[in-house]
């Protein structure tokens, strides 16, 4: 049985609208957590930085910096008050956890439509139009050229969403006063923008265009063409035993989430440097991998790295 690709003009657009717009939703409600994770261990220049000091951190946030098992335990045991202070505090802390959710809800979106139509219409015309070769032959062009021109594409959308998530996702967690929800709750993100705008121009918002394009190129570049090529094995692999469609998919998915956030986090640290802290955003590129590298050693370039992995596996799984 030989399974045929999918074509753009086989494409239903408003489908595809729908399906990518529920898909985003429930990707960022499930994992913007991990992506909170992630950002701030990037961005965090002290040594011995992990995943569990991130979350310690959360927990001192939430309940304060006495925090312990035995004592979120206690409270239970000391009346209906403490465990409301509890539950509350717990709210706090995952709050903000999501600092910036409902921005780059808003922003991925019309994002993932325009990258997903503008790289099936990209490869399908390089297939059929350029003498590179087809995508079933082997031929790894027609993804490469497409995930390139494609996210040149995105960056009006992915630039100003990196600056301003990554900005309230690096925000200190631990505060004396408890979290607070106010007017500016929900549209955060946008209040943020504006902010950026005031104090930095249009050079705050996309200063760090050349670092994103540095580094989501060459993750665009190794998700499509892992993607593509271990599509085609794995379906090759499974037509013998009838193992096709969703199966075959998620598995090329996790294999392509691998290997784009293993070749881009080098510079995704960086670039997320750059996003995050202006005066840095100011300066090139190889400037601040030389002032990383002489300060925190060549290792920094991989801080993060487990959790990046993790993150892109599951969201490409879902892809």
């Amino acid at each position: 049985m030989e399974v045929a690709d999918i074509k753009w003009s086989d494409v239903t657009p408003w489908k595809l609208l729908v399906a990518d717009s529920a898909a985003t939703v429930i990707e960022k409600s499930l994992l913007f957590p991990v992506d909170t994770l992630r950002t701030r261990m990037q961005t965090d220049t002290t040594e011995g930085v992990s995943l569990l000091r991130q979350l310690r951190d959360v927990t001192a946030a939430t309940w304060g910096e006495g925090w312990s098992y035995g004592r979120a335990t206690h409270t239970i045991y000391r009346g209906p008050a403490m465990l409301r202070a509890a539950i509350g505090g717990l709210r706090g802390g995952v709050a903000r956890m999501y600092k910036g959710l409902t921005f780059s809800v808003l922003n991925q979106i019309p994002s993932n439509v325009v990258y997903l139509f503008s790289y099936q219409w990209v490869k399908e015309q390089i297939e059929t139009k350029l003498p590179l070769g087809k995508t079933h032959d082997g031929s790894p062009w027609p993804p490469l050229l497409a995930a390139i021109a494609t996210e040149v594409m995105c960056v009006p959308f992915d630039v100003p969403h990196d600056v301003v998530t990554q900005r309230l996702q690096t925000q200190p967690m631990a505060s004396v006063a408890p979290f607070q929800r106010t007017w500016k709750t929900p549209v955060q993100g946008l209040v943020e923008l504006a902010e950026i705008y005031k104090a930095e121009g249009l050079r705050g918002c996309y200063g760090s265009t050349r670092a994103h394009l540095l580094t989501y190129l060459p993750w665009s570049c190794a998700w499509w063409m892992s993607y593509e090529m271990s599509r085609l094995g794995l379906q090759k692999l499974g037509q013998p035993l009838n193992i096709t469609g969703a199966p075959v998919q998620i598995g090329a998915g996790v294999f392509a989430g691998f290997c784009a956030a293993a070749v881009s986090n080098p510079i995704d640290v960086l670039k997320t440097r750059m996003q995050v802290d202006p005066a840095l955003g100011r300066r090139g590129i190889a400037a601040v991998a030389r002032e990383v590298v002489s300060r925190e050693g060549p290792q920094a370039l991989f801080k993060g790295l487990a959790v990046a992995l993790l993150f892109d596996m599951l969201v490409s799984a879902g892809r």
